[in-house]
């Protein structure tokens, strides 16, 4: 913490990972520390988008400054990558999907147990109104009442469609 304020550092800064490096910079109860992501276009990106890009995974998770690392990488990277952050004292927000199994969940669970960080799974639809409107239906007990269908409608990338992607 810096002061009153949680210290976040990024992993990914991929498509999910740019929007979520503007929403933190952005939030002033947060101090953004910097981005990591393998790729270099990617890490140009951040230096272009005015971040501290740190120079590796190592040096973003060794930086006792970090409260928080958010995830936002390839899905089937999110589960090694979460590892690391507790190992290193860190709390952990996953994109979507968190893992790829039940068993990879267990050893989130696991984890937690053992090294009593915070892991959790970034939600950002709960704000909306097919949500809120299942949430009030079942706060009434009304949910056998009615089924509310919900449909996003985006694009997904082709290299995305395998592992994911943040």
């Amino acid at each position: 913490m810096e002061g009153e304020k949680v210290v976040y550092g990024l992993i990914g800064y991929g498509g999910m990972g740019g929007w979520h490096a503007e929403l933190l910079s952005k939030i002033e109860e947060i101090v953004f520390a910097g981005i990591w992501d393998i790729k270099e276009e990617a890490r140009e990106r951040g230096l272009n988008h005015r971040f501290h890009v740190y120079e590796s995974e190592e040096a973003l998770l060794s930086d006792k400054k970090i409260d928080v690392i958010l995830v936002a990488t390839p899905n089937d990277q999110h589960l090694p990558i979460a590892r690391r952050g507790v190992m290193a004292g860190k709390h952990v927000v996953l994109e979507k999907p968190a893992v790829l199994s039940s068993e990879e969940l267990q050893e989130l669970v696991m984890l937690r147990r053992i090294y009593g960080k915070i892991i959790t799974v970034h939600q950002n639809r709960r704000w909306d109104d097919d949500y809120l409107t299942v949430k009030k239906g079942y706060a009434k007990k009304k949910s056998s009442e009615k089924f509310i269908g919900s449909k996003a409608e985006y694009t997904v990338p082709e290299e995305f469609r395998e592992i994911g992607g943040g």
